[in-house]
């Protein structure tokens, strides 16, 4: 066991996080180690598709700070944040919308980025066991049983972005 050293993995997130920066502005640092990029419109830029530039940037940190990173591509941050814990570690998973629900049937409930333990033994009292069978229920349930985010939550996971990347510094992290 080894001492944790902050200072060191404050300066390779700060320098992980330029690296993503050089493919596009829109960088939400989520965590230390953590983020989201809106790469939308840059295949132009770089003239390459979004999982080649999702490979490149994975490529140069590895590259630059010699560490792993895995890496999600998706419509939403839900389903990216998803992809990203499939197959870690240094894994890469790019989840195009007409596989979506591949991917959700596969996604046990406690996997869900924003379900908590509460919210998935409420989902289990109704029958549901999996992403999948979240967003197979109707809109108005979710609406109505889960107010606001759940809602939100439940267009993401069918592929409608809901929160925008965000680069404020002032989140809590």
């Amino acid at each position: 066991i080894l001492p944790s050293d902050y200072e060191t993995y404050g300066l390779y997130s700060k320098r992980m996080f330029n690296i993503m920066r050089r493919f596009t502005p829109a960088v939400e640092e989520y965590s230390v180690d953590e983020a989201f990029l809106d790469i939308t419109g840059m295949r132009r830029v770089f003239r390459c598709s979004y999982e080649e530039i999702a490979l490149k940037i994975k490529e140069q940190i590895h590259g630059e700070l010699n560490i792993t990173v895995s890496v999600g591509l998706s419509l939403s941050k839900s389903l990216a944040k998803l992809c990203s814990k499939f197959r870690k570690p240094d894994g890469f998973t790019a989840v195009p919308g007409k596989y979506i629900h591949i991917l959700l049937q596969r996604t046990a409930l406690e996997t869900v980025w924003g379900f908590g333990p509460n919210t998935v033994s409420l989902l289990k009292k109704y029958g549901l066991r999996t992403a999948y069978d979240f967003v197979q229920r109707p809109e108005r349930w979710a609406a109505r049983l889960f107010h606001k985010p759940g809602h939100e939550l439940w267009h993401e996971l069918r592929g409608k972005s809901m929160w925008a990347v965000t680069t404020e510094e002032s989140r809590p992290k």
